[in-house]
């Protein structure tokens, strides 16, 4: 920590829309990088001084680039751009928390599919998830119409913006390279199991807690299960709905949002558009039934029994 002048301050900022200072006194904004408010307004990340300076300062500030495009919609300025490319493997010296930071924030953007497609054509994900590598064209069966990682990509903008969600959509099938065989037609079998072991590896390498790993695990694993309960859910039965309500309780509902993301992913001969929604309406009328049992054995009845 040292002194330093007021523009010294400002050029020590990681990009130039957050280079700016506003008077207090007068509401006056000023911009001593003389490229903020120009950069704001043509919506590029641009460092605002010396990418080696900016960037070797804080090596976080590759990630927070992409994020920042990512959830503004902005560009990254090629110079600014050359340089994370170059240098993306000063990442390693960042807590696998700090990145992790970041890439929740990518992810529970409105756009994650862009930002994860900006984190490969920088190189970045190879400090992230590189497992995901594996499956970057990787060519599927009939039912589908786009290779493995775009398919995850879609189901990932399809899904509601929770944290279990977006992880589960990126790496539900991330096992499928391991388990690729191909004879008249190609196979994944068991890939939802590779998946799942890989994914809870992935996850804990990147510190997330144990409570987000386990929920993710079970959507990756099961994300298959409906493949055979027909186009508008007419072949499972009130039983293993009741089944599954009970095994998973509400997280049953996380993996209904999944499978349909995972659904209109599908080649268009395929995508089962009405599938889930009927299933839904069948979960919930039976949850409702449930619910309004009574309790065959109350704590109570137990505490007494007991003479507890």
């Amino acid at each position: 920590v040292q002194y330093a002048t007021l523009l010294q301050d400002v050029m020590r900022r990681d990009f130039t829309i957050n280079s700016l200072l506003q008077n207090i006194c007068t509401g006056e904004i000023i911009d001593l990088s003389g490229k903020g408010m120009d950069d704001l307004r043509d919506r590029i990340i641009r460092a605002t001084d010396d990418p080696v300076i900016i960037f070797r300062e804080d090596p976080l500030r590759i990630l927070r680039a992409v994020r920042f495009a990512n959830r503004l919609d902005f560009s990254i300025e090629p110079e600014t751009q050359k340089y994370i490319k170059k240098h993306g493997s000063e990442l390693q010296y960042i807590s696998q928390e700090r990145k992790r930071e970041e890439l929740e924030k990518i992810l529970l953007s409105n756009r994650p599919a862009d930002g994860i497609r900006l984190l490969f054509k920088l190189d970045l994900i190879d400090y992230l998830i590189p497992e995901l590598r594996e499956i970057e064209n990787l060519e599927q069966n009939n039912y589908h119409c786009y290779d493995a990682l775009e398919h995850s990509l879609q189901v990932l903008d399809k899904t509601k913006a929770t944290i279990e969600l977006r992880l589960a959509a990126l790496l539900h099938d991330i096992g499928k390279k391991r388990t690729y065989s191909k004879d008249k037609h190609i196979h994944f079998y068991n890939h939802e199991k590779t998946g799942a072991e890989m994914s809870r590896e992935i996850l804990h390498r990147l510190k997330f807690s144990g409570d987000t790993n386990d929920v993710v695990n079970l959507l990756v694993l099961n994300h298959m299960k409906f493949k055979s309960i027909g186009e508008k859910a007419e072949k499972i039965s009130d039983r293993k709905i009741r089944g599954m309500l009970n095994k998973w309780g509400e997280e049953t509902f996380l993996l209904l949002r999944l499978v349909h993301a995972d659904n209109l992913a599908h080649a268009p001969k395929h995508n089962l558009p009405e599938q889930i929604p009927a299933l839904w309406r069948k979960m919930r009328r039976i949850q409702k039934e449930l619910d309004s049992l009574p309790m065959p054995v109350k704590g109570k009845d137990i505490i007494d029994f007991f003479k507890i």
